[in-house]
Formats: C-alpha cells, structure tokens, sequence
C-alpha cells in the first residue's frame, strides 16, 4: 500500500511575504551606508568651508583663522635681493638670526643695518604661521 501527500503551491502572501523577509533588511542595509556615505561628505565639504585650509591656527587675537585668510603682504615687505646677510648672531625660537644689511629701505639713508630673522626649512605650516604673526606683531 503506498502513501502519498498532496503538497499545494505556496499561496502569493507567502511568496511575497518571503521576499519582503528577504529584501527589506538588504534594502535598509544599503540605505544606511548611502546615507552614511553623503553624511560624511556633507560634513567634510562644511569642514573645509569653514576651515579653509582644514588647520586652526592661533591667530595674534585669541580666536582662530584659517592660515589662507591670516598672512597678507604689506609695505613692511623687502625683496631678497635688497638683502645681504653678513654674519648670524644666534639661534632664535622659530629659526637662525643673522646681522646684514638692507639697501633702499629707509628714506635718505642707502643702507640699513638690520637683523634678519628666519624660519628654519623643516618648520611646519603651524611654526610658519606663528612666525609671521611674531613678525606683525614687532610691526606694531
């Protein structure tokens, strides 16, 4: 005597509810990470806005400016070339200082002695920046 089943098809909820089962969390999976993803763009691209250059730099005032908006040249500017370094004096904070002499940059007189100071070349952009906010403050 043999035995048999009768096994019906799945009904369509079943079918349907199996692929939400399925689909719904891959689905949210994925718009989890694109969220995330433009997140993270959104607030780098307010970063950088904001920060200009993305480093805070510690301006003459207590507050904090972007490097790119702090350092404008002005008149107190010398060329290079109107500067001869003779002998260096010594060791400053940011880097060596040298006598030498500046020509055509005091009225009536065709040269100046000066001292020269300079930022040593393995500085970092902070250093450079606190350099040049001590030079404007000596220009004061």
């Amino acid at each position: 005597e043999s035995i048999s089943f009768y096994v019906s098809p799945p009904k369509r909820d079943d079918v349907v509810a199996l692929y939400l089962i399925i689909l719904l969390p891959i689905l949210a999976t994925i718009l989890i990470v694109c969220l995330t993803i433009i997140a993270f763009f959104i607030n780098k691209k307010r970063n950088n806005n904001r920060l200009g250059n993305g480093v805070l730099y510690a301006s003459v005032n207590p507050e904090y400016i972007s490097a790119a908006e702090m350092y404008t040249p002005d008149e107190w500017e010398v060329a290079r070339e109107k500067i001869t370094m003779h002998k260096e004096l010594g060791q400053g904070s940011f880097g060596m200082v040298y006598e030498g002499i500046a020509k055509g940059v005091v009225k009536d007189e065709p040269e100046t002695r000066v001292a020269i100071k300079t930022v040593n070349e393995s500085a970092s952009m902070r250093e450079r920046i606190e350099f040049l906010n001590e030079a404007s403050v000596m220009k004061e």
